[in-house]
């Protein structure tokens, strides 16, 4: 009996702060989630997704053929992140086209299309975005926060942003920023923020432009083009040490969960170099971590395909995070 998915939307009307000074308000955020939350609310597990993926995480729909979840190899009853076990929910971010708000919906004052206005999001006002609708479903602390890729640097951010509220955090083929073998070199900062970023996705900002750009016909088919332009903008906005003169140490010691990081040898988006950094910078902070780093010849795409020692890696962790909530102690 597969897993049935049910697509649901909430509504926000009380404006969202975005990093760009900019607010957003009279927004809605698209998610699924799967399994049952428990009487005190702590098995939640909220699955963060990367450049081109959705809300609709496991499952298939109803009646649709070929409608799997982009990680239903991952997610579902008796799979690593056990549905049985835990109450998983995906959430679309802003500025996506795939049910949140995004560039392709009317502005709820002037009632125009946002194309190209949709204010720039980044990371960080994911994050902020995802914690208001956890606060909505009644859910205050996560068991975990997982993501590969671009979710896996939500996740991590999720740990600096809301420390007290995650209690484990899963970051996949994923890195703390973009360097310049990326084509992450800004060209002129500005100087009227910290950041210096210009929080626009029309400016040519970056010395080459994020290197998912070059892959935009790979998406235009199914893909808004400002949608595609916000999220490899959040993707080249992510730096959580940027403030900090670089220093990751730094900028990782407000985390205090628990973390798993998986990288795999032939990913040369993420290579697992950078995934070492934040190992680093984790135990530095004396922080529990695991690592494992899995040896696959798929590339960064490995995070979605079935590698049974990478599932199992996951699955290890997840029963031992299941048997402390039964347990009734810390996970």
């Amino acid at each position: 009996m597969p897993l049935i998915a049910t697509p649901q939307s909430m509504f926000f009307e009380a404006p969202l702060a975005l990093q760009s000074g900019a607010t957003i308000r009279a927004y809605h955020l698209a998610y699924e989630t799967y399994g049952q939350l428990n009487a005190d609310k702590s098995n939640a597990v909220l699955i963060c997704h990367a450049l081109n993926a959705s809300h609709h995480v496991a499952g298939v729909y109803e009646g649709q053929a070929k409608s799997e979840g982009w990680w239903d190899n991952m997610i579902g009853p008796g799979k690593p992140v056990d549905t049985n076990r835990f109450f998983v929910i995906g959430v679309n971010n802003l500025g996506s086209c795939f049910g949140s708000t995004g560039p392709m919906h009317a502005h709820p004052d002037t009632g125009e299309i946002y194309g190209a206005d949709f204010p720039v999001v980044t990371v960080e006002d994911w994050v902020d975005a995802q914690a208001r609708l956890l606060d909505a479903l009644g859910i205050q602390t996560l068991a975990a926060v997982m993501g590969g890729s671009l979710g896996g640097m939500q996740a991590l951010s999720w740990t600096l942003r809301y420390p007290n509220r995650v209690t484990h955090a899963v970051v996949v083929a994923s890195a703390p920023n973009l360097t310049a073998e990326n084509g992450r070199e800004l060209r002129d900062a500005v100087t009227h923020n910290a950041t210096g970023y210009r929080y626009s996705t029309q400016d040519v900002e970056f010395q080459i432009e994020s290197y998912l750009r070059h892959q935009g016909d790979k998406f235009s088919e199914y893909f808004d083009a400002n949608t595609y332009l916000l999220i490899t903008r959040a993707l080249d906005y992510f730096d959580p040490a940027r403030t900090l003169g670089g220093n990751l140490t730094r900028a990782l010691s407000k985390a205090t969960c628990k973390f798993l990081l998986v990288s795999f040898t032939t990913d040369w988006r993420f290579s697992p170099a950078r995934s070492r950094e934040m190992v680093r910078a984790l135990l530095d902070n004396k922080r529990d971590v695991s690592y494992a780093e899995i040896d696959a010849p798929h590339g960064h795409d490995a995070f979605l395909l079935n590698d049974e020692r990478y599932l199992s890696v996951v699955r290890s962790y997840f029963d031992n995070m299941a048997q402390a909530l039964h347990a009734g102690g810390a996970a």
